[in-house]
């Protein structure tokens, strides 16, 4: 492993100073940024993937749509189509994406939108729709051809941004310095019970600008599995179960389920895997009985392959560990001035 990486430290480099060069070019104007006239706020990450951008826009939505006229606007990773496009209740995963798909399914009541041009993107939403009042922007953070209002960073407890190297290397899309453009920080997937003193020392590593606010989060799992019914967790114990994922990061997916007491097969597949034929068949043939346990926006995609298995996903939601009101409050102003 240690030889790999010093083999690819070369690439690195090459792309730490395309990402260098790009960023410096925005900072001196050569490059511009897009100010619009209401609220857009940005998560993103300075990794690829798995930091739980998805769960907080759910968060953001879900305690601001009632209030506030929101728009969920997405590059809709790996989607079959092109351009600008505004979902629908006709508008299939494969169409949209599966993040963007998971959020037009829960969120009634708001505009989702995919384009690789963010900016494109959020000039058609306000076009199309001048009523909306805020655009929460997923997976942004690079995309510097918006101006956000505010721009929100994540990083997870288990791998933060300052313990990684650039791709291909380590994971980073860009120099971790990078995070001095955010505006707000979160440290998520954290232990629940993470000591003061542990906030104290990320804190420091991370060195906060005098501008920036930290916070730090947990995914809190409920015991209610979804899928065709609602059971709880608890019934499965004595079934032959199978976790499928198709995510950046299982890891605290596969621990709740060995603090629960579940035993499980486990089937990993690359961050967005849209399954096809080849999977339906390998799950028929060597998990005939088991009972599928999967994440949300899989579950999605798995259903339509036609399993004669029990299917069901996780509910999950973001758990502040302190200060959640602070955070609510910064996302309030944001989006009322």
């Amino acid at each position: 492993m240690c030889l790999l990486r010093y083999l690819l430290y070369p690439l690195s480099l090459i792309y730490f100073f395309i990402t260098f060069l790009k960023n410096f070019l925005y900072e001196i104007n050569i490059l511009k940024s897009t100010s619009f006239d209401i609220p857009t706020i940005g998560i993103g990450n300075l990794s690829f993937g798995g930091t739980g951008k998805t769960p907080m826009s759910e968060y953001i939505i879900e305690n601001f749509n009632k209030s506030f006229e929101l728009a969920f606007l997405s590059r809709g990773y790996k989607r079959s189509t092109n351009g600008f496009i505004l979902a629908s209740e006709n508008s299939t995963v494969e169409q949209i994406g599966d993040e963007p798909f998971q959020i037009l399914k829960k969120f009634k009541n708001i505009k989702v939108a995919v384009d690789v041009d963010r900016s494109n993107g959020v000039k058609k939403l306000i076009k199309d729709f001048p009523k909306i009042e805020g655009i929460i922007l997923d997976d942004v953070f690079q995309h510097r051809s918006i101006d956000l209002k505010l721009s929100i960073l994540l990083t997870t407890y288990r791998k933060p941004f300052y313990n990684d190297h650039i791709a291909p290397v380590g994971t980073l899309r860009e120099s971790s310095s990078g995070s001095k453009r955010a505006d707000i920080i979160i440290v998520t997937k954290c232990p629940i019970d993470l000591k003061e003193e542990s906030k104290i020392k990320i804190a420091q590593k991370i060195k906060l600008k005098n501008n920036q606010d930290l916070f730090f989060s947990s995914i809190d799992y409920d015991d209610k599995l979804l899928g065709r019914d609602q059971i709880e967790i608890g019934q499965i114990l004595k079934r032959k179960v199978l976790l499928i994922t198709g995510i950046a990061d299982s890891t605290p997916i596969v621990d709740h389920l060995k603090r629960k007491k579940i035993v499980f097969s486990h089937i990993s597949y690359g961050d967005h895997h849209f399954y096809d034929r080849s999977d339906y068949e390998r799950i028929s043939d060597e998990f005939k009985n088991y009972l599928i346990l999967t994440t949300e926006k899989d579950f999605y995609k798995i259903s339509k392959l036609g399993l004669k298995n029990d299917i069901y996903y996780f509910k999950i939601k973001i758990k502040f560990l302190d200060s959640e009101n602070r955070f609510k409050k910064i996302i309030e102003s944001n989006l009322t001035n």
